[in-house]
């Protein structure tokens, strides 16, 4: 387990030490884990299954690095198309006011798997919150 970044392996190294410890921990705590949290994980490892692409800002490949950012180059006109979202932009122009450049600043580049991120980092961070409190009084 200390040579591998890989996300699913590690989840599941977690879950079966979490198994065995399960009925040592507190009560006080709900200890449930989300039924979805496996699928989430195998959907970030599946995307990034050396678990580079999001630690690192540079990954070796220029068209996987563009997907990391929310700003990206768009077609101005096609930034309007969906009613229902707003478009944030920036708009780069010449001394004459023509368009050169447009970039939406909110651009969804990784869709599900970036839900799927902001859904771990949230599991992660009150998992090991009740950690802290439950087996070490917040310490």
């Amino acid at each position: 387990m200390e040579n591998t970044h890989n996300l699913s392996d590690l989840y599941v190294y977690f879950e079966a030490l979490f198994d065995q410890c399960r009925e040592l921990l507190p009560s006080t705590t709900r200890w449930d884990l989300p039924g979805d949290i496996k699928q989430k994980i195998n959907l970030v490892s599946g995307t990034d299954p050396k678990s580079t692409f999001f630690r690192y800002p540079k990954s070796g490949s220029e068209q996987q690095d563009k997907k990391k950012t929310k700003i990206q180059k768009t077609d101005l006109d096609k930034a309007f198309a969906n009613p229902d979202k707003p478009a944030r932009l920036v708009v780069m122009l010449d001394n004459n006011d023509n368009l050169i450049e447009s970039y939406d600043l909110d651009a969804d580049t990784l869709g599900k798997v970036q839900s799927a991120l902001y859904d771990l980092c949230d599991f992660f961070y009150g998992i090991h919150a009740a950690f802290r409190y439950e087996l070490t009084n917040g310490s």
